[in-house]
């Protein structure tokens, strides 16, 4: 399985359009042209691309904290909560998305 390139991502100071980590660019969010969206929001999705791997990273911590969570609920009561369980399995399954899992 190939990985996403190392962060840190960010927007590129000169065009805000383009998606940089380091010197190469990662992603372009075009706007204009064949596509019916305007320059303001290509850049909101170039900063959603941008935050994309401190996205992943975060979700994957809180996936694991609900799962402990379940863990010692269970341990404590035997019973566990439907919108815990739906957060881990949406969390699991944005990971599997963004993984190529």
């Amino acid at each position: 399985m190939m990985t996403h390139t190392k962060a840190p991502w960010r927007l590129n100071a000169g065009d805000e359009t383009v998606v940089m980590a380091g010197s190469l660019k990662v992603a372009r969010a075009y706007c204009g042209g064949l596509t019916a969206i305007n320059l303001e929001e290509a850049e909101a999705n170039a900063r959603l691309i941008a935050a994309a791997p401190d996205l992943l990273a975060a979700l994957i911590d809180a996936e694991q904290a609900l799962i402990s969570a379940k863990a010692f609920i269970l341990s404590k009561r035997g019973a566990t909560n439907p919108n815990r369980e739906m957060a881990i399995e949406n969390a699991t399954a944005a990971i599997a998305k963004a993984t190529g899992q």
